[in-house]
């Protein structure tokens, strides 16, 4: 879906980048990774 919404994006000039960024760059997974490490915990 987010590669989705960027090749929409960058058709209609609203990006800044010509390259596709990966998920893991548009999205803060540290609240999951945090998360999950204290469910490990317990």
């Amino acid at each position: 879906m987010l590669d989705s919404m960027q090749r929409l994006s960058g058709e209609y000039g609203f990006l800044k980048y010509k390259d596709l960024l990966p998920p893991a760059r548009l999205c803060n997974f540290s609240y999951r990774d945090r998360a999950v490490a204290e469910l490990g915990k317990k």
